[in-house]
């Protein structure tokens, strides 16, 4: 039985996640443009500002990813288009990279032999402004290699970071971590979804259906997502005892930051 990874855990608490509203709200105050698909590779932590073989080669194991490796470039990306189009399926529970903690080159070179652990690993402590970009090329190559916790932090960068024009291939990609299961991106697709200014009476019934499915089967974060849209009477008339219930089961499943909560809205502003 595969353990389940403590890169797959971090997930940076996705602080970036949690703070989506009608925009995707970060810590991070630098504000880069994502492509739909996959940013052009960053300059490595070397002085060269080279990349991994030729530009758009997804991650992929053999000698030919062992000599990008050794040759010490940063990992490149798929081609600029939406992931979403050729994804694998995607899994929750990856292998840990034990190798992937003291030395970040390390770290980085696994994720260029495909090591989606090694790449989340990495990309998390490239959070801040200055190397969020290369964070989110990161996260697009355990995306591609089959981590759901990668999709959902590279559709929240893209979110973020994009233009109107990336939406569509963030909420896809979104959409996909969600169907692993992953509890962050499905609580964010269903906030996607009722704050779509288009969302029909009848789609809220669809969604909240979905957003319920979701709690029971995701747990955690969305379970959060459903108690707010509850709350507030988006979903089905206000019940504190409702609401209390959801947020105990979103602690008791992982998600720390709803215990002892007596309200969503606190939780997600």
């Amino acid at each position: 039985m595969v353990a389940r990874s403590s890169a797959r855990r971090s997930v940076l608490a996705l602080t970036a996640v949690v703070a989506l509203g009608a925009a995707l709200a970060t810590s991070a105050s630098c504000k880069r443009r994502a492509p739909s698909g996959l940013p052009a590779a960053p300059p490595t932590e070397a002085a060269s500002p080279t990349t991994a073989g030729a530009a758009g080669t997804p991650p992929t194991t053999g000698a030919g990813t062992a000599s990008a490796a050794n040759s010490g470039r940063t990992p490149a990306g798929p081609p600029v288009a939406c992931l979403a189009d050729r994804l694998p399926t995607l899994v929750l529970d990856i292998p840990d990279s034990p190798q992937c903690t003291a030395n970040p080159r390390v770290c980085r070179d696994l994720c260029i032999t495909g090591d989606a652990a090694a790449c989340i690993i990495r990309a998390s402590s490239l959070e801040s402004s200055a190397t969020r970009t290369e964070a989110t090329v990161l996260y697009a190559q355990a995306c591609a290699v089959g981590a759901a916790s990668g999709c959902t932090n590279y559709a929240a960068h893209t979110w973020t970071d994009g233009t109107p024009d990336d939406m569509p291939c963030a909420k896809r990609i979104m959409a996909a971590a969600c169907k692993a299961r992953d509890p962050y991106a499905c609580g964010m697709t269903v906030r996607f979804e009722l704050e779509d200014p288009n969302a029909t009476a009848n789609d809220r019934v669809s969604i909240g259906e979905r957003a319920k499915t979701y709690c029971n089967e995701a747990q955690g974060f969305a379970c959060v997502v459903l108690a707010r849209f509850i709350e507030e009477g988006v979903l089905e008339t206000p019940n504190a005892t409702r609401v209390q219930a959801l947020l105990a089961q979103a602690c008791s499943s992982g998600y720390p930051d709803a215990c002892g909560k007596t309200s969503a809205k606190a939780i997600l502003k």
